[in-house]
């Protein structure tokens, strides 16, 4: 595996995982605010299907003899003003991501 397609596999397993901590985040807050009972796919189960990608990736990279890294992410916003921007928000990511 080349040294540019592993450096980019290993900045997908990142942003996998940064989303994974977002829609926990998320998902906390949801039930903070009492608004709404339970997350749409229950609490953390989007963050456990992100997860779950950067594995896939990784199990990927080991088959071809390449080493997955993770790497430090960004941290994730830890609030937002109300329900509604929460749910803007994941709307806003899934419209830009292919998971």
């Amino acid at each position: 595996m080349s040294e540019k397609l592993q450096n980019a596999l290993n900045e997908q397993i990142t942003a996998e995982l940064w989303s994974a901590n977002l829609y926990l985040s998320m998902s906390f807050l949801s039930k903070k605010m009492k608004v709404f009972q339970v997350w749409p796919t229950g609490c953390g189960n989007n963050s456990a299907k992100e997860v779950g990608h950067a594995c896939t990736i990784a199990e990927y990279m080991v088959k071809r003899e390449a080493t997955p890294k993770v790497r430090q992410s960004d941290v994730v916003p830890q609030g937002w003003g109300n329900s509604l921007e929460v749910f803007e928000h994941a709307l806003e990511l899934k419209s830009i991501s292919p998971s």
